[in-house]
């Protein structure tokens, strides 16, 4: 019950998951595996890795996540601070969504090993789609 939850909430924080013949699925899209996977590649390459404990599964979550949130403090700082003043009422409520969303989904899992996977890949998820949400945002407001 807990690895069908867990591939459930694994697969709905993270965006675009790439499409793949069968035969593609036994690599992963190009990264070998043992057993198919329908991971999306942020939580995919934790799992495509061969880790052996679950300590390496919340390792891999944890940096992947710490780089996702380094971009998205890099392309913050990269604004003016007019850009930056016209964003943050809309940067302060998503990054009160992102943490509240995620200790939700973290919850279920409370007590149990999986939860920094859980956290950190829900984590890694949102901010990656933020990311690209501002590119956006910031591409229309450059126009």
């Amino acid at each position: 019950m807990n690895v069908v939850l867990l591939s459930l909430a694994l697969q709905v924080v993270v965006p675009d998951v790439p499409t793949c013949s069968a035969e593609d699925r036994i690599t992963h899209c190009g990264r070998r595996i043992e057993q198919p996977s329908e991971q999306p590649p942020e939580v995919g390459d934790c799992f495509a890795a061969d880790f052996a404990t679950q300590a390496e599964l919340n390792r891999c979550a944890a940096e992947a996540f710490a780089e996702a949130d380094a971009t998205l403090n890099a392309l913050w700082q990269a604004q003016s601070p007019e850009t930056r003043a016209a964003l943050l009422p809309s940067q302060r409520a998503w990054l009160a969504y992102r943490d509240a969303q995620c200790d939700l989904e973290a919850s279920l899992w409370m007590g149990g090993s999986a939860l920094p996977l859980i956290l950190d890949s829900c984590r890694n998820g949102l901010t990656r789609r933020r990311i690209e949400e501002l590119e956006g945002v910031l591409y229309q407001m450059s126009l």
